[in-house]
């Protein structure tokens, strides 16, 4: 995650199964589909019907699977060849069905948890489906780029070029030389040869036209100071030391509405599932019904300060008050919130039980080797009257 994200687009590979991909690019003459009845038959094996909808539905799994991003080919428009290798991965995947349903291997307890298992999350899945289809409607689209475009007014874009290192010494270090040669082309030498973000290290460290309010404050804080090619002191952020150079500035400008409307949709669809999330999840009360070890504690307690939030917006942030019920007697409890894990301790004294649980080692062995001093010297003893005698 770069501090300041570019609003470039950038561009996907796409990747499909190999015959698939090669029929809808030489598909010239093979036509065999012309309804479009969603129960269609399309196809005879051994007598079973296979279903338009079925074929469909496979192809669009081979799709999705591939990254990036890709929608599958309409199946009228597929080579003949390639319908009857989906209608059979159809057939086979229904063959298959049938003998897994005769056999015992469905009627262990393992293989139920997981049939319900998946049985639950289609069920939910089919519950945000449902929510989104309804509320992100084309016009929520049209209307949040609208309100976007809206916020770029008066906004500048920076054209950035940056170097980042580990050390604040390699990044004077870096300073100095930079300083000794001015050139251009230093900078560009200097980010492919040091600088620790690949991305851009082997573009001379170019970011591309960046919002001032999309980077971090360490670095908007001097980006908006700098002369056109003037070369920063280094800066600290959390990804390291930078040597940031503006090579240009120009009026913020809205992309197209066709180059970001999936990009809108995906955040307007993301903000929506969290809110969902939250509603359910924010101000749940939480009961940790163990007790955790000594070792597990001593765990907590060092993950504890750590706050590992993003800095969302405050309005998208989490409600992080759990509150804890009957924690046992003077034991640190761990909770798992939305954005960090806390330690709550009531501070009361532990009961006998619980010290005596919480014994070390070392304690223990202590107690067991002065018990054996003792049999030995019991032994001893007895040893020495009946010689006595």
């Amino acid at each position: 995650m770069l501090p300041y994200p570019s609003r470039k687009k950038k561009s996907k590979k796409l990747f499909v199964v190999a015959t698939i991909a090669a029929a809808c690019i030489f598909s010239g003459s093979y036509y065999v589909l012309t309804n479009t009845s969603s129960d269609e038959v399309v196809a005879k094996i051994n007598g079973q019907k296979i279903y338009k909808s079925e074929v469909e539905l496979r192809l669009h799994d081979v799709f999705e699977g591939q990254s990036g991003s890709a929608n599958s080919p309409e199946l009228s428009k597929l080579p003949k060849e390639i319908i009857e290798i989906l209608a059979k991965e159809v057939y086979l995947e229904k063959e298959l069905t049938k003998e897994a349903l005769r056999s015992d291997a469905v009627k262990t307890p393992e293989v139920k948890e997981k049939i319900a298992d998946s049985k639950n999350k289609i069920l939910r899945q089919a519950y945000i489906d449902s929510i989104i289809k309804k509320e992100i409607t084309d016009d929520k689209i049209n209307n949040k780029y609208l309100e976007l475009s809206k916020e770029l007014e008066g906004k500048k874009e920076y054209q950035i070029f940056h170097i980042v290192v580990k050390t604040k010494e390699e990044a004077e270090k870096l300073a100095k030389e930079l300083k000794y040669k001015r050139s251009p082309s230093k900078f560009a030498e200097l980010a492919k040869k040091y600088s620790i973000d690949q991305e851009t290290a082997t573009k001379g460290g170019e970011i591309d036209y960046t919002l001032e309010d999309s980077m971090i404050k360490e670095i908007a804080a001097v980006v908006t100071s700098l002369e056109k090619d003037q070369i920063s002191d280094p800066i600290e952020t959390k990804f390291g030391w930078h040597l940031v150079k503006v090579g240009d500035v120009r009026e913020a400008k809205a992309l197209s509405f066709e180059s970001v409307k999936d990009n809108i949709r995906d955040q307007l669809i993301q903000d929506r599932v969290n809110e969902i999330n939250n509603k359910i999840i924010n101000n749940a009360k939480v009961q940790i019904l163990i007790q955790l070890s000594q070792i597990e504690k001593s765990k907590v307690a060092d993950a504890a300060p750590q706050d590992v939030s993003m800095d969302a917006a405050p309005e998208e942030k989490a409600d992080t008050n759990v509150k804890v019920a009957d924690a046992p007697t003077g034991w640190d409890q761990k909770i798992q919130t939305n954005n960090k894990i806390e330690v709550v301790s009531n501070n009361e004294e532990p009961s006998e039980e619980v010290k005596e649980e919480a014994q070390t080692d070392e304690e223990k062995d202590e107690v067991e080797k002065s018990a054996d001093n003792k049999n030995k010297s019991h032994a001893k003893n007895k040893k020495h009257k009946k010689s006595k005698r």
